[in-house]
């Protein structure tokens, strides 16, 4: 009876510390998952740092920034398409596996379903025309010496144009308030696609390791949606006798226009440095900050599972028109978020210090220390950023568009001035103007303007 009692103890004090930290189910499993893909990244890393060279580290990192450049594609369709499908799913739900509910409201939803796998099918294809082409250019004029990227870098760009399509899919089921089970494929996903990498890092399969993980990561996405969720799939494309389409130009491109420009403005804040670094100071530069900036990317991925997991709610409370409801969860969720990835940077720093002067084969391959506490604060300030324009977007607006587009603007202008002349000192800063002086400064102020004006509907 003792343990029992204390069991039961124990387990009370877990839940109001739970419940204190605003963690509900999707949340767990996102967290989960990306808890995995910062200690995986941090696997990762270090069979970088032991099994490529500093210069394969570059080459590994400058794929991965080019990759980024499917954003170009996407245009922001992915965020749209959970806004809208949350919007839709409103007074809807799924019964047995099937979406039921009004069916004028399903008739949209297949319309939107129809208009995503159109989109992203269009957009994968496009994007594997240009960038594989534009990539094989890129290395022969800034490496005419490099090693044989020719396979590598076709597989890599085949595979991300098929996660483009199953990533569209994803959004739709997360609309549709499927954020948990998501989270839990792209857990499967994470740990497949880490498994992949080591896999081919330990086999010396050297820059075939990216699209080895990406190819299994595919794959078991694929596997899911087939199991749990054909079904739905399949019986919403049946037609129904019942025609009330979505209208893109007026419903959608409104807002997919401005997240498309912020999207497209992102890629110059966050993924131009490593090919500007690749291309003016070589590989062994890019691959420094490439993996520094990895690193805090998790960081900051895994910090926004407690407002990601909340976007449907946010878009449910907007329809209701709950104000109060909506801005009481944002804050307390803001705030826990924040928490965490304070502490998570703070031990960042100290692990990073301590491997430089101690761990040099590790250290040395990352950003000296002064400049990653840095990108640390830099990290914290576009995560405010990111929370601020999820709760916007929820209205089912993009208010963000000019604060983007002159942080992207800002952040390109420093970079090609700066990297040229200082290197990594220069990305670095490049970094912080943009994403400290424009995005944080700029974004708060429209944030808190846009906050009061849909207060008074």
């Amino acid at each position: 009876m003792v343990y029992r009692a204390r069991a039961s103890h124990i387990a009370g004090a877990l839940g109001r510390l739970w419940h204190l930290g605003g963690i509900d189910l999707p949340v767990a499993v996102t967290l989960l998952a990306r808890t995995w893909t910062v200690a995986g990244g941090l696997v990762t890393v270090l069979l970088i740092a032991r099994c490529l060279s500093p210069e394969l580290q570059g080459y590994y990192y400058t794929f991965n920034s080019l990759v980024a450049m499917q954003i170009f594609a996407e245009l922001g369709l992915n965020t749209v398409l959970v806004q809208c499908v949350s919007h839709e799913m409103a007074d809807m739900r799924i019964v047995d596996g099937c979406i039921v509910g009004e069916r004028r409201m399903k008739s949209r939803l297949r319309s939107l379903l129809k208009f995503g796998l159109a989109w992203s099918g269009g957009a994968a294809l496009v994007f594997i025309v240009i960038l594989l082409p534009a990539g094989w250019s890129f290395f022969k004029v800034s490496a005419p010496h490099a090693p044989d990227i020719a396979l590598p870098w076709t597989l890599l760009v085949m595979l991300t144009g098929v996660a483009l399509l199953l990533n569209g899919l994803l959004a739709f089921l997360e609309g549709c308030g499927q954020v948990g089970q998501v989270a839990s494929m792209r857990l499967m996903q994470a740990v497949g696609a880490s498994i992949g990498v080591w896999a081919m890092l330990g086999a010396r399969l050297q820059l075939l390791s990216f699209a080895g993980g990406l190819a299994a990561g595919c794959l078991i996405i694929t596997v899911c949606l087939c199991v749990r969720y054909r079904r739905l799939i399949v019986d919403l494309l049946r037609p129904d006798g019942v025609a009330c389409a979505v209208h893109w130009r007026s419903e959608i491109w409104p807002l997919q226009w401005r997240i498309a420009v912020s999207w497209a403005s992102g890629y110059l804040i966050f993924n131009l440095f490593n090919p500007l670094l690749f291309a003016t100071q070589g590989a062994v530069a890019a691959g420094r900050f490439g993996m520094s900036l990895q690193i805090l990317t998790a960081m900051n991925s895994t910090g926004m599972a407690w407002i990601t997991t909340k976007v449907p709610q946010f878009c449910r409370l907007v329809a209701r028109r709950e104000r109060a409801r909506l801005d009481d969860l944002f804050q307390r969720t803001l705030r826990q978020s924040l928490v965490f990835l304070a502490t998570g940077s703070a031990l960042a720093i100290v692990i990073v210090t301590l491997a430089q002067s101690h761990v040099p084969w590790l250290g040395n391959r990352l950003v000296p220390a002064t400049s990653f506490g840095v990108l640390c604060v830099v990290c914290l300030a576009n995560h405010v950023v990111f929370a601020e324009a999820a709760y916007l977007r929820a209205h089912k607006q993009e208010p963000f568009m000019p604060v983007s587009v002159a942080n992207g603007l800002t952040t390109a202008l420093a970079a090609l001035l700066l990297i040229p002349a200082f290197g990594l000192a220069g990305a670095v800063f490049a970094y912080a103007v943009g994403s400290v002086g424009i995005g944080l400064i700029g974004g708060t102020v429209v944030y808190v303007r846009k906050k009061a004006e849909f207060a008074n509907f």
